[in-house]
């Protein structure tokens, strides 16, 4: 069985996204304001046309992780209901 990422039916194989080109230079990456100025151990998020980019501030010129709008709504209302609280 091949290994798939998301929540819902409409799920991407993982083979697919590793193809996906992203225009670094276009992206405008931004981070959390809670995220200290002199940090640099912050996730940062941008768009890109109908996915939603996320890196790690401390190698920005890796490859972000890509989630589909549906996907990131989820992951942000669980994180706003404390779903991820540990």
């Amino acid at each position: 069985m091949k290994p798939f990422i998301g929540i819902f039916p409409t799920r991407i194989p993982l083979e697919l996204i590793a193809k996906r080109e992203f225009s670094m230079k276009n992206q405008n990456f931004i981070k959390s304001s809670f995220c200290f100025p002199w940090s640099r151990m912050c996730v940062e998020v941008a768009k890109d046309d109908d996915h939603i980019l996320v890196r790690d501030s401390k190698n920005p010129s890796c490859k972000p992780l890509s989630f589909t709008e549906r996907e990131w709504l989820a992951f942000i209302k669980g994180a706003k209901n404390n779903e991820f609280d540990f």
